[in-house]
């Protein structure tokens, strides 16, 4: 989902406080309170993070974390 949200956003340099409103009702609707997810969103090549969300909280990851950094 949070993929999906960002790729509007894709070739414009925007530091965004919090999740994408589509992201969060999302996350509402499954039940999946906002404090027990992460995101970290950065352009290949640069230094500054679209979207960092609880990036420095300590979790488990999920199956699908494989796929995304293999």
């Amino acid at each position: 989902l949070l993929v999906m949200a960002c790729g509007a956003i894709t070739g414009k340099v925007l530091a965004q406080q919090g999740l994408p409103s589509e992201v969060e009702g999302e996350l509402r609707q499954a039940k999946i309170p906002l404090n027990a997810t992460a995101a970290y969103v950065q352009e290949v090549g640069s230094r500054a993070a679209w979207i960092s969300i609880n990036a420095k909280k300590p979790f488990n990851p999920a199956s699908t974390m494989k796929l995304v950094t293999t």
